[in-house]
């Protein structure tokens, strides 16, 4: 379902070198590693913020070089900062993104913002730290991706949230077509939900099993 092959990248004073893994359709892979190995780099990488050097990625068998709107309509994306318009509230904000994806549904976006207690009616930029990353994460639910890319996603949050937001990714992989990567320092949280562990250091893969 993701397929990264011998990726680069060079950064201000930091470098991902050929990077390689691939992550199957219907499991999680928990992406791990110190704080400044890559991780964040990689996955902003992968989606294209950060353009690689060299390298291949696909989105089931869907080239990011040859065709990256495709492929970007079947991923749901939280990263660890916020790419949206702070100007904007929460609601507009989904609506405005919501239009970049075929299957958007607003409904479901409401339902999950709902279910996560954010007020869609508040300015971004005025919501807390947790509240913009559940924004993200009610987001990313709204219109049925495939590839789940989730940077730290539960690093502001609570243990009743960072336990449903486990429940949430079960669900998700259960009929077998989805598949997520999750970076994270809270390797407790994997224990429980990865089926595959990648290890990042200093730009590099180190295992992935």
């Amino acid at each position: 379902m993701l397929r990264v092959e011998n990726l680069n990248k060079d950064l201000i004073n930091f470098s991902l070198k050929d990077i390689s893994f691939y992550l199957p359709k219907g499991y999680i892979m928990g992406l791990i590693g110190v704080n400044a190995c890559g991780k964040s780099s990689l996955i902003k990488t992968i989606i294209n913020i950060y353009h690689k050097d060299s390298g291949k990625v696909y989105i089931d068998g869907l080239s990011m070089d040859e065709d990256e709107r495709k492929a970007k309509n079947m991923m749901g994306i939280v990263l660890d900062e916020n790419y949206y318009e702070p100007g904007l509230c929460a609601e507009d904000n989904a609506k405005l993104f919501g239009k970049y994806f075929d299957h958007y549904s607003h409904d479901l976006f409401l339902k999950y913002c709902n279910r996560f207690n954010v007020d869609i009616k508040k300015k971004l930029k005025k919501l807390s730290k947790g509240q913009q990353m559940k924004f993200q994460i009610a987001f990313a639910l709204s219109h049925d991706a495939k590839v789940f890319l989730f940077d730290e996603p539960t690093a502001n949050l609570d243990q009743a949230f960072r336990q449903e937001f486990m429940e949430i990714m079960q669900d998700l992989i259960a009929d077998g077509e989805r598949s997520i990567l999750i970076a994270t320092h809270q390797t407790d949280t994997l224990d429980q939900i990865a089926d595959y562990i990648t290890l990042m250091h200093k730009g590099k893969i180190v295992l992935s099993m």
